[in-house]
């Protein structure tokens, strides 16, 4: 089987992580996989590790741009027509719409038809979003190329539901397959890690850490982390935030810490990071204030690690988290006040705190492994004998 593996951006996160685990579960059974987006970053590299086929697209940017759209179209068509795939398998927005387009377009042309299979890891739009012109042209942009998708794929219910609710894959066979990952060996959870761990990891031998693992980007509540942690510092606590990840917010978040002299040395940003694991094993909360989330891979992560997570209840993350046993969810417009109180209460009871760690353990263990990869596979297989089928 050739598959195709597409995703707009190189720069890691939840999507791109899951790219990974996928095309190794496809190698595993045999399949010819390429990876294939725009822009260089740690995607193509760890897929060109892997000794995967990668191909990046010139053309295919995140910003929107009918020029280069139109160019990265093109590429895709000829990408696709080349390859000739049994299934591409898109993920991210653009990618989705012309991974879809180019699809269709080189089955006109060359009589290929491999089956399209959308995986959507989060919406532009709805979820508690509040409707602006983007979104509104995603969803509707989505909406007019939903009916070249041959199945769906949602990483919760709640996107499903928002899925099914815009009709916005008519034709589409749908299913729910959670986000996996390898559990590794299990954490000891918090308020365990001694001094030299930490040492060693680069980060604050002393105090409690709150982790905060995202892209750093517009929707994930790093302002919010910082002003909770603003005020437990002023409440005498003694507590450091970890901001794991890198996007376009750093520089600015990082000059603004630098210029409060109670948070200069209690917020450290620690970009992208190939040790997450390990960052997380010797934090003592994951702090995860999103605005929108289609099933944060952070939490299930830390899950595994043995952490408890403050999280805001949106889109996927109360099918993730249990709150008061496997941490707490606020009220997705909770305030700062209201993240630094849920904190305050975890890291004021360790064995509380320990106990959610330990609960969240064993959830990740039941629902949330690499066997829903292997799940993830067997439904492009599925698609694929289904499109066959059908010709």
């Amino acid at each position: 089987m050739r598959v195709l593996e597409l995703v707009t951006s190189a720069q890691w996160g939840g999507a791109q992580a899951q790219v990974i685990q996928f095309a190794a579960e496809l190698v595993r059974r045999g399949a010819d996989v390429t990876i294939a987006c725009g822009e260089d970053g740690p995607l193509l590299r760890r897929a060109a590790g892997m000794g995967l086929q990668v191909h990046q697209l010139r053309w295919l940017r995140t910003p929107p741009s009918p020029h280069s759209d139109f160019l990265a179209l093109h590429e895709l068509e000829m990408l696709i027509g080349t390859n000739q795939p049994d299934v591409v398998h898109t993920h991210s927005s653009k990618a989705g719409v012309l991974g879809r387009v180019a699809a269709s377009k080189a089955t006109a042309s060359r009589g290929v038809r491999p089956a399209v299979v959308h995986h959507c890891h989060g919406l532009a739009w709805g979820m508690g979003r509040t409707t602006t012109l983007s979104s509104e042209l995603y969803r509707r942009v989505e909406r007019s190329t939903g009916h070249l998708c041959d199945g769906v794929i949602s990483v919760s219910y709640a996107v499903q539901r928002q899925l099914l609710a815009d009709k916005t894959y008519p034709k589409a066979r749908h299913a729910v397959i959670h986000n996996g990952i390898d559990l590794g060996r299990p954490g000891s959870g918090p308020f365990t890690a001694d001094a030299e761990q930490r040492r060693l990891l680069g980060l604050p031998t002393a105090g409690s850490l709150i982790a905060h693992v995202a892209r750093v980007v517009r929707g994930k509540g790093h302002d919010l982390a910082i002003s909770a942690v603003q005020l437990l510092v002023d409440a005498g606590d003694d507590v450091n935030l970890l901001i794991v990840g890198d996007g376009p917010l750093v520089d600015g978040l990082r000059n603004q810490t630098e210029r409060n002299s109670d948070l200069r040395g209690r917020v450290h940003f620690l970009g992208f990071r190939t040790d997450i694991a390990a960052v997380l094993r010797a934090s003592d909360v994951l702090c995860l204030p999103s605005q929108s989330e289609g099933l944060a891979l952070a939490v299930i992560e830390a899950m595994a690690a043995g952490l408890p997570t403050v999280a805001t209840a949106v889109g996927g993350l109360p099918e993730v988290v249990v709150s008061g046993e496997t941490g707490l969810l606020l009220d997705p417009s909770a305030t700062a006040e209201q993240l630094a109180r849920a904190l305050h209460e975890l890291l004021a009871d360790p064995a509380r705190a320990r106990a959610m760690g330990a609960a969240g353990r064993r959830r990740v263990e039941r629902h949330f492994s690499l066997q829903n990869s292997a799940r993830t596979v067997d439904f492009l297989y599925e698609m694929i004998q289904a499109v066959r089928t059908a010709a």
